[in-house]
């Protein structure tokens, strides 16, 4: 049995159970092959190594997959974040441009308001018995308004008003007490099968807030009066004056003698040519205004003046002499707006200043100037600066006034042009809307609408 078992176990050239398998060679002592032909692998051997063969290509392959896989689900989720926000962002951006109207239509609301007290003839006559003019101290008074304004408002105490004065539960039920008309009503119940929570939220409950500014646009120098005249009267013009007195102080010669091309009356008379109808230069350098533009190099673009007012204040840095530093120093005292007089009690008062020292006789030193312009300084401060007292009080100084007629004529102190500044903000977006109203009375007019 045990032969037989044996001899089953022997290959042909006699090797026994100790004999190797890898190969069919022999091995002697010196190494040498000794034995006969090679024999071929058996079938479990190759079998094993086909298969480890496999198991390496499908690592490799299951190894790309997640790779790929796990490319596209990274990218996939960052597509996703970026929609998700780009979403947000203009969800609330939506929200904030709404807020930004809403706080200018409140603030046109508030002004309209104003303008219709400041026309009740009993506070016109309390204002000639103060001696006060009511109807600029009323919107000095709320210079901005904004949702934390309006919420402090809204807060004060209101449970003195009994039930027919003020039933909010009826209100909130969509029930009213007075009479309305019946497509008013119509309205008003859509309003409420639309949205059935319209009426219980509170007036106040939003996300996000706004905050409107004013600016009197009557207390700056409008511009466009300068194309008014000849070419000869810019240096004798009242706004002309004005703005060059503006521009006169010493600390203001590097800006035009040093770093600009042109003094400050060429400057002015610029202006003037850009605006003006003619094609002769105001300045005393004479000849075509249009030479002043042939400079395609000096200037990186090639026009010619507009012969027609300004459209916006930005549009004033195409002319020549009007550098970066100019607009940036004059420019916050400069409008397109207004009936070319200055409001006096809202300007600044640094052109308070100028005011005077454009009529004021150039012989006087600019120390009395300055006590003059001191004490209008403490009238404006009290309320009772007047178009009289602006004019008598640097006489009072001994200071002989060139034209004091024409000063009248430049100033006033009452404003009906502004330009409200609204902001809306939610979250991180914020919408800014600047609007250019002119009020009259209880009416107003639009004069400009810009988004930003």
């Amino acid at each position: 049995m045990i032969r037989a078992l044996r001899a089953m176990l022997t290959d042909q050239g006699g090797a026994g159970l100790g004999a190797p398998r890898e190969a069919g060679w022999r091995a002697t002592e010196g190494g040498a092959n000794v034995g006969g032909p090679d024999r071929p692998e058996d079938l479990s051997t190759r079998r094993f190594r086909a298969r480890r063969g496999q198991r390496g290509v499908a690592l490799v392959m299951v190894l790309a997959m997640v790779v790929f896989l796990s490319a596209f689900v990274v990218e996939f989720a960052y597509t996703s974040r970026v929609d998700y926000l780009q979403a947000a962002h203009y969800r609330d951006g939506v929200k904030a441009h709404y807020l930004a109207k809403s706080g200018v239509r409140i603030y046109t609301l508030f002004m309209a308001f104003l303008q219709q007290m400041a026309n009740n003839p009993m506070i016109q006559q309390y204002s000639q018995m103060v001696g006060m003019n009511i109807d600029e101290k009323l919107w000095q008074q709320v210079p901005f308004i904004d949702t934390a304004f309006i919420r402090f408002g809204l807060a004060g105490d209101m449970s003195d008003l009994d039930e027919d004065e003020f039933d909010m539960a009826a209100l909130q039920q969509g029930r009213v007490e007075f009479e309305i008309d019946t497509e008013t009503q119509e309205k008003i119940d859509r309003e409420i099968e639309r949205d059935e929570t319209a009426l219980t939220r509170s007036f106040l409950d939003f996300e996000g807030d706004f905050r409107a500014e004013i600016n009197d646009e009557d207390g700056k120098i409008n511009i466009n009066s300068l194309k008014e005249g000849s070419a000869t009267t810019i240096q004798t013009s009242p706004i002309g004056m004005a703005m060059y007195s503006l521009m006169q102080d010493q600390r203001y010669d590097e800006m035009f003698e040093e770093r600009n091309d042109y003094d400050r009356w060429e400057v002015l008379a610029n202006i003037k040519d850009f605006i003006d109808t003619d094609n002769m230069q105001s300045s005393a350098m004479g000849g075509y205004e249009d030479s002043l533009y042939d400079d395609d190099e000096k200037w990186g673009r090639n026009y010619k003046p507009k012969n027609l007012e300004f459209d916006a204040l930005d549009e004033v840095q195409l002319v020549a002499g009007v550098t970066d530093e100019v607009y940036l120093t004059f420019g916050p005292q400069w409008t397109i707006y207004g009936n070319n007089k200055i409001n006096i009690t809202t300007c600044s008062s640094p052109l308070r200043y100028a005011l005077i020292r454009a009529y004021a006789d150039p012989s006087v030193s600019d120390q009395i100037v300055s006590e003059a312009h001191l004490e209008i300084e403490v009238l404006k401060a009290l309320g009772a600066l007047t178009v009289d007292n602006f004019v008598s009080t640097p006489k009072d100084h001994g200071i002989t006034l060139t034209d004091e007629a024409g000063l009248k004529s430049l100033i006033k102190t009452n404003s009906r042009v502004f330009t409200i500044l609204s902001t809306g903000y939610v979250g991180d977006v914020e919408s800014t809307i600047e609007v250019v109203m002119e009020f009259n009375g209880g009416r107003y007019k639009m004069l400009s609408w810009k988004e930003q």
